[in-house]
């Protein structure tokens, strides 16, 4: 993955989180995004039975896959309220990045908007197959897949 040029963005500002500290609270107005320059960012979300459950881990150095709320810069103003919880797996450092100054600069990024939108296609027929997998009852394949897909490679492996 190239590193991308977030830093570029006006408004930009960098910022550190010790590990457990909450980039975005559940049911929080998501207003900015963040990009991971290093450490592991971890979405939450809680079932009907009020347990917590980790549905992906965001790392540095995987592109556009290392910016936590991406998905709320695309959301409605009136929509941008978060479901999960965002939290620091590890230290992180990290720009934080105001949405609308985002949503502008990406326009004039025609590399990284085209990384976008295959980021977002990626996504889309991952959930598909979630989805799928769900109605068939065929949830270990979708693991599987699942975690081929999302695994980040450190220095001990993947």
């Amino acid at each position: 993955m190239r590193e991308m040029p977030f830093r570029e963005i006006p408004g930009a500002t960098y910022c550190t989180f010790k590990k457990g500290d909450i980039l975005i609270n559940e049911g929080e107005m998501v207003e900015s995004l963040y990009y991971l320059l290093e450490g592991r960012v971890k979405r939450i979300s809680v079932n009907d039975e009020g347990e917590k459950y980790t549905l992906e881990l965001k790392a540095h150095s995987q592109g556009t896959k290392s910016l936590v709320g991406i998905f709320f810069a695309y959301y409605a103003p009136e929509e941008r309220y978060s479901a999960f919880l965002f939290k620091a797996e590890e230290d992180c450092e990290c720009y934080k990045i105001p949405m609308q100054s985002f949503r502008t600069w990406v326009r004039n990024q025609p590399a990284v908007l085209e990384e976008l939108v295959l980021f977002f296609h990626r996504q889309s027929i991952q959930n598909s197959h979630i989805l799928a997998a769900r109605s068939k009852g065929n949830t270990a394949q979708e693991i599987c897949r699942f975690l081929l897909n999302n695994a980040i490679e450190t220095h001990d492996g993947y």
